[in-house]
């Protein structure tokens, strides 16, 4: 299990895909890049589109905390 102390290393991805009906090709292409278990950031609005990735069992965070002072 990784620590706080242990480097990772992130990669941005090769392709970015924009437009209609890219979202219903995303989980194929993340399989195809061996992607098994993909961290998906999302507002509630496409939070609610996540069945269309094929996600087994999403796990939303919750409402966020305003940003100190405002």
């Amino acid at each position: 299990m990784l620590t706080l102390t242990d480097p990772i290393e992130m990669q941005r991805p090769p392709v970015l895909r924009f437009g209609d009906g890219t979202l219903e090709g995303l989980a194929a292409w993340a399989e195809a890049q061996g992607c098994r278990r993909p961290f998906v950031v999302a507002d509630p609005v496409n939070a609610a589109r996540l069945g269309a990735l094929g996600a087994a069992a999403p796990c939303p965070a919750g409402p966020r905390a305003p940003p100190p002072g405002g």
